[in-house]
């Protein structure tokens, strides 16, 4: 599954529990009044809903860092000291192509390991390179 259908799934799921948890809530308030329980039974429920509640937003928040870390950003924003980033280059041949390379910049130039075969193509945006896959063991 690609990281961009983990990351829907995710939200997803995160929005479907918290109208799950809003439900329960609401619920709770309801059966303490109706069942006329002790307030310290509904209080528990009620923090249980509040604390799962409060994991979801650190969780939508944890998504949302992800899917900003993967847009593309302005070439305004790059960093020019050699850093090695994914740049977005859009080429014309028999069409627009867009051509996603590994790049650094220095010496006043963009450098990669490939060469445009029909010139120079500035690049129009840029992302970090994704954090290299980890073995069984935790190592990168």
């Amino acid at each position: 599954m690609s990281e961009v259908n983990v990351i829907a799934l995710l939200d997803s799921l995160l929005t479907e529990n918290t109208g799950r948890i809003a439900r329960y809530s609401k619920a709770a308030d309801r059966d303490a009044e109706r069942r006329g329980c002790r307030q310290e039974g509904a209080d528990r429920m009620v923090e249980h809903a509040e604390a799962r509640q409060e994991s979801l937003k650190q969780a939508r928040a944890a998504v949302a860092a992800l899917q900003a870390e993967r847009e593309w950003r302005p070439m305004d924003s790059v960093p020019l000291d050699g850093t090695p980033v994914l740049i977005l280059i859009l080429a014309y041949g028999t069409g627009p192509e867009r051509i996603v390379r590994v790049a650094g910049f220095w010496d006043g130039m963009w450098r990669s390991d490939e060469e445009d075969e029909d010139g120079y193509h500035p690049p129009i945006a840029w992302q970090p390179l994704p954090a290299p896959p980890t073995t069984e063991g935790g190592e990168s």
